[in-house]
């Protein structure tokens, strides 16, 4: 099994490898370039050549991804186009609660799994049996974003259990005894 893992992962590096220059060149097929996206409109040519040049867009493609993919192997993920910040301390800064919500997830899908998987084993071929199954079925076949949608209007828009969007409702101070049902 250790080896088939290895051979997997050493099989991936290709593949991301093709993938990272498919991503590269799609940014710069696009109309205007990753320039559209950086700079502003209004900008005059002079300033427009010393953003190229300071961006290192006015380098060969083939220069631009080697630079692209060396500070990417070393963790230098550019600025934010939003907050000016590092991207590298935006994600550090969002770590804590993708790791909350991920946790959550993982022992809600656990808990539920482990549950309906013992309910199914027990009244095998029964209508809870073919129930169970098929439900999972559809969770599989659903889109995750569609479920999520879903679950969001269920939780926060009619039972008012959590917040819309984000970790706690605007002007929301924090109590102990009600963060669950913050709304």
């Amino acid at each position: 099994m250790g080896r088939y893992i290895i051979r997997r992962s050493l099989q991936a590096i290709p593949l991301l490898f093709l993938l990272s220059i498919f991503m590269f060149l799609l940014i710069h097929a696009l109309p205007g370039g990753p320039e559209q996206v950086i700079f502003n409109p209004h900008l005059d040519p002079a300033g427009r050549a010393a953003l190229r040049a300071r961006f290192g867009l006015d380098d060969p493609l083939p220069i631009q991804y080697l630079k692209w993919i060396g500070n990417f192997l070393i963790g230098n993920f550019g600025s934010s186009f939003a907050t000016s910040q590092p991207v590298s301390q935006v994600l550090a800064q969002r770590f804590p609660n993708t790791l909350q919500l991920f946790s959550i997830a993982l022992v809600v899908a656990l808990v539920l799994a482990i549950f309906l998987g013992v309910i199914s084993a027990v009244r095998q071929n029964s209508a809870l049996d073919y129930t169970v199954t098929t439900l999972s079925y559809f969770g599989l076949a659903l889109p995750a974003f569609l479920l999520g949608l879903f679950l969001q209007d269920i939780f926060a828009v009619q039972l008012h259990w959590l917040p819309v969007s984000g970790t706690a409702s605007l002007g929301y101070t924090f109590d102990p005894f009600n963060a669950f049902y913050d709304h």
